[in-house]
């Protein structure tokens, strides 16, 4: 065989091995493209699940809190003469509570979509004081007793209210629910507010002494699904992270001694309103 018929034979074995390799490539291509769509897929479920357990998690606080309100007003209506100017409170509670709900499906719906929150300016220290308010049945149901540390005075925040109520509503009742098992000593919440530096970062913490949490469970409260309640849906902290590190903050927990645990927040502050020289 000459050198020419010797090179159209390696010419031809070199083309089948190309287009076999071809082939193969391309049905490789295929398998990645199906497995992609695959995982696509198993992700949107994934996220519809956690969606639905995020707005049940989170609807399920002004719910609960609008029973306890209705029991205060049922109960103050029994009295003899009923105290009405109590039942009154409760009702105005209820309503707002009610009017809220909504406002956190905004809430969680934003963040499902990865949108942007909606911003207003605000003074921090009365948002914080409102959570109390609406929490104050749960808190007297368990006796615990509220410090309150709250020293930013008109000093304002920028940002979602809705979103930044929703995460101390959350922290305060994790506090609670670290207390109400707590029976040889007073039950103590701290709710404090402070400039966290000159450039004007506010800082917020919420302190209990509860049982506390472990150093080696305390690096995994932030992860998605994990609890350290019996029936917890882990999603609550999560939540607050999302929503602290979409406004540009940070949010973390400390032990404290000897018993109980602190979150804080840092988030960029403004400085009060002044008016202008006339």
């Amino acid at each position: 065989m000459d050198n020419a018929a010797v090179l159209t034979l390696d010419n031809e074995q070199l083309y089948r091995r190309l287009q076999q390799e071809k082939a193969r490539r391309l049905q490789a291509e295929q398998a990645l493209q199906h497995a992609t769509e695959e995982l696509a897929r198993l992700a949107r479920i994934t996220s519809m699940g956690e969606f639905a357990a995020s707005i049940a998690h989170e609807v399920n606080q002004p719910l609960a809190a609008m029973v306890l309100h209705a029991e205060v007003g049922l109960n103050a209506l029994t009295h003899t003469p009923p105290q009405l100017e109590q039942a009154r409170d409760a009702l105005k509670l209820i309503m707002h509570i009610g009017a809220s709900a909504g406002d956190v499906i905004r809430s969680i719906r934003g963040m499902s979509s990865k949108s942007s929150p909606v911003p207003t300016l605000f003074g921090v220290d009365d948002a914080l004081r409102e959570v109390l308010r609406l929490l104050r049945a749960e808190l007297n149901k368990h006796s615990i007793e509220v410090c309150d540390g709250l020293a930013l005075g008109e000093h304002q925040l920028y940002a979602d209210r809705v979103q930044v109520q929703q995460v101390m509503m959350n922290l305060v009742l994790n506090a609670i629910e670290a207390m109400k098992d707590v029976h040889d000593r007073p039950r103590r919440l701290e709710l404090r507010s402070t400039l966290a530096d000159i450039s004007g970062a506010l800082r917020v913490s919420v302190e209990d002494n509860g049982v506390g949490v472990s150093a080696k469970l305390a690096e995994r409260l932030f992860d998605p699904l994990f609890s350290t309640k019996p029936g917890g849906t882990g999603l609550g902290l999560s939540i607050c992270r999302t929503i602290i590190e979409a406004h540009g903050g940070r949010i973390w927990s400390t032990s404290r001694q000897p018993h109980g645990t602190a979150f804080h927040i840092t988030l960029k502050g403004n400085p009060p309103w002044t008016p202008p020289p006339s």
